[in-house]
């Protein structure tokens, strides 16, 4: 293939000058030897593709349980109970898929204490004010949630700019879920966290000593003495450098611990509350391994199978899926919205972007309005960031965003129609599937109503009776005052849904996702090597390959094609 001259001087320019973002080296950008024929064998056989997943997450909790007993998680814990008893709060922070984990994070605080609050009116006022001390910063605001906003990780200024805009002090803590550790937006959050002396922690998912290594960023935030460093060095991810896989579900496995474990401290602490009781780092991973365990065994890979393969038909089809839910809907939004960066899926579409071609799935609340939807979601309404040009000047962004500054408002979310009006862009192709998700037989199924439009429903039922769902995970889920576990099983089942999807319609090779789009540098750089792994060509000819398909693409594919797909058909 004949290389232009300007893909050319582009890719030896990213080739030479882009050294801090070629990644190769770090674990969670390699590939898994448990799932290095992930993709074949899923299309083999669909419950073996959902086997070699939960093998990984296995060890993934393997990871959890030695972390449970540290130090950092120790620390960790005491910090939030002794926050309970001040005037401090707590944050977390983070981008992409630990940004969503962010946001789903203090959902999670919120309704516990929201729950507390109607079940004690004795402790209505107190449990209320507790509720209201987390906050989350998700890199590119709360949009992010359900529409990716991968640009804003390249920037440290920007993590920085929304840490200092919550205020945050040194009465307050500020966890930052690193995921790979190397996301410069998340790093700047960090820096300006400690730099406010706000108590703060720093979870990632590569060894640090690689990391420093390598990446001049990394020595910046490592050489802070006040940040306490959670390190997780799992690994590779079940799908080569697919952070939201278990580097996530080790954020809400060790993070949701400290939580559940300080609020049960405080709960043991104060009279009329009825909490379960604080459980050990043993008894939680424990929990944590039992819980993996039924989602292996064979009536769980069945009913999964059954789901993943329903759901991909209807995609063969040209069909689209929508999930209803209620408590989970963060969740599935969540999974849903990292389908578009990870498999070039469509995104999400605003209620005026009918013209845009469908997503493939959404997620919706069955029985609230798209306002009252978000506050739900969130257990707040949404704030959103209102920055216009001269903000991203400030902040010495490129000039395309200071001269046509993104709509990241609250508005921009409310665009996004996640409630129970009518849609009609989720019935213009078909079959178009209404699917209810019901855990633990907290929907209420029997109140559910299936708009016009609609060619089929049916329910996915996880951890309770089957209520007519015509699949069931059967699963019995620990408890816990933020529903860790419940949240965990959700993660991990919409982690296979979505993935074993993607691999029966052959958007993944190996354990490769080859659909991937580069919407940042980390991304070009992952394209890259995909290229040369699947190729095997140099980097530097994969990335001439790479920026050369990338300009030949037709625009409007851009969000519907890979490059990497494009040019592995070459």
């Amino acid at each position: 293939m004949n290389i232009s001259d300007e893909a050319r001087a582009e890719a030896d320019d990213f080739v030479e000058r882009e050294r801090q973002f070629q990644l190769g080296f770090l674990p969670t950008e390699q590939a898994h030897p448990l799932t290095a024929h992930f993709g074949d064998t899923a299309q083999r056989r669909t419950d073996e593709g959902i086997r070699q997943l939960f093998a990984v997450d296995s060890s993934m909790i393997e990871t959890a349980s030695d972390l449970l007993r540290s130090h950092e998680i120790d620390r960790l814990r005491r910090s939030v109970r002794r926050l309970l008893e001040t005037d401090g709060r707590i944050y977390f922070g983070g981008c992409g898929a630990s940004g969503r984990m962010s946001a789903q994070l203090e959902a999670m605080w919120r309704r516990c204490f929201i729950e507390t609050a109607d079940r004690c009116p004795s402790l209505r006022d107190r449990c209320l004010q507790l509720a209201d001390k987390a906050g989350s910063v998700v890199s590119g605001g709360e949009l992010a949630v359900i529409r990716s906003v991968e640009y804003f990780e390249d920037h440290q200024s920007f993590g920085r700019r929304q840490v200092s805009e919550t205020g945050i002090g040194p009465d307050d803590l500020f966890v930052a879920l690193g995921e790979a550790g190397i996301a410069w937006s998340t790093i700047g959050m960090t820096l300006e966290a400690d730099e406010r002396g706000a108590e703060t922690y720093f979870f990632y998912c590569n060894p640090r000593a690689l990391m420093e290594q390598n990446l001049e960023r990394c020595r910046q935030l490592f050489s802070r003495n006040g940040i306490c460093f959670i390190e997780a060095p799992f690994g590779p991810m079940a799908i080569a450098g697919s952070t939201r896989m278990q580097a996530t579900s080790l954020e809400l496995v060790c993070i949701g611990y400290a939580l559940e474990w300080a609020v049960s401290s405080w709960a043991t602490e104060s009279q009329g509350v009825e909490l379960p009781p604080p459980a050990t780092p043993s008894d939680f991973a424990d929990s944590i391994t039992g819980l993996l365990r039924q989602l292996s065994e064979p009536g769980a890979v069945s009913g999964l199978a059954g789901a993943v393969e329903a759901e991909s038909e209807i995609y063969r089809s040209n069909g689209l899926v929508t999930y209803f839910a209620d408590t989970y809907l963060i969740d599935i939004l969540a999974d849903t919205t990292e389908r578009t960066p990870t498999f070039a899926l469509p995104p999400f579409s605003r209620r005026d972007e009918s013209t845009l071609e469908p997503s493939w799935a959404f997620a919706k609340h069955p029985f609230l309005a798209t306002p009252a939807a978000w506050k739900d979601l969130l257990q707040r309404p949404p704030t959103g960031l209102d920055w216009g040009s001269e903000t991203y000047r400030a902040m010495n962004a490129p000039s395309q965003l200071a001269e046509n500054p993104p709509d990241l408002s609250a508005r921009s979310c409310y665009a996004y129609a996640i409630g129970n009006e009518s849609d009609v862009s989720r019935t213009t192709r078909h079959p178009a599937v209404f699917l209810w998700v019901d855990v633990e037989s907290r929907l209420a199924v029997e109140e559910l109503a299936v708009p016009g439009g609609f060619d089929d429903h049916y329910g996915l039922n996880i951890g309770g009776t089957h209520r007519g769902a015509r699949f069931t995970v059967p699963i019995s889920i620990p408890a816990g005052p933020l529903a860790v576990a419940s949240h965990l099983a959700v993660k991990l089942i919409f982690n296979v849904v979505s993935t074993v999807t993607a691999a029966l319609l052959g958007r993944i090779e190996g354990n490769w996702m080859v659909h991937v789009l580069p919407t940042n540098k980390k991304l070009v750089d992952r394209s890259i090597r995909i290229l040369v792994e699947l190729k095997g060509i140099s980097y530097r000819e994969a990335a001439r390959l790479f920026f050369d398909t990338w300009k030949r693409m037709d625009p409007d594919r851009r969000l519907s094609d890979s490059p990497v797909a494009a040019a592995l058909r070459i």
